[in-house]
Parts: structure tokens; sequence; C-alpha cells
């Protein structure tokens, strides 16, 4: 019989999974955006910024579901995440 927490978790990973792709999609459009900025610019350090923020909260994001599935015990296969992404 599944608890409470179970079918809370079945909610949370997809949840999460969703957010890190749309981080994801937010950083390709920083990047595609960048292209366009003169470098230096404060719209180029402000999409640079914006691309930042996106990564560490995908790390975070990344991490957090490790720590839900460690918990769980299960293994989880960690693909590279955004945030460590070269960029």
């Amino acid at each position: 019989m599944e608890t409470f927490s179970d079918l809370g978790l079945q909610f949370t990973l997809p949840m999460l999974r969703d957010l890190v792709n749309k981080l994801a999609v937010i950083s390709g459009h920083c990047d595609l955006l960048g292209d366009d900025l003169k470098q230096g610019s404060r719209s180029a350090k402000r999409v640079g910024a914006i691309q930042e923020i996106t990564r560490e909260m995908a790390k975070e994001l990344n991490e957090y579901q490790c720590r839900l599935l460690a918990a769980r015990g299960v293994s989880s296969v960690v693909a590279p995440p955004l945030a460590l992404r070269a960029g």
C-alpha cells in the first residue's frame, strides 16, 4: 500500500524534472539573446546574470531530486546537469 509520502514523491519528482527542463530552455534563450548583444553591455551582463541564476537553480533542484531518491533508497542515473555545463 502506498503511503502519502510515496504519492507526494510521485508528484514531486516529475515536477522537479519539468522545472529543470524549463530552466534549460531559459538558459538556452539567454545564450541566443547573448549572441545579439554587445559584449560587456549592461544588457549582456543582465542576460548573463539570468543565465547564472538558472544554472544555480537547476543545480539545486538536481541535488534535491537526488536526495529525495536516496531517501527512498532509489539509485538515480544522473545526467550532466545544466548547472555544470560549460557556458
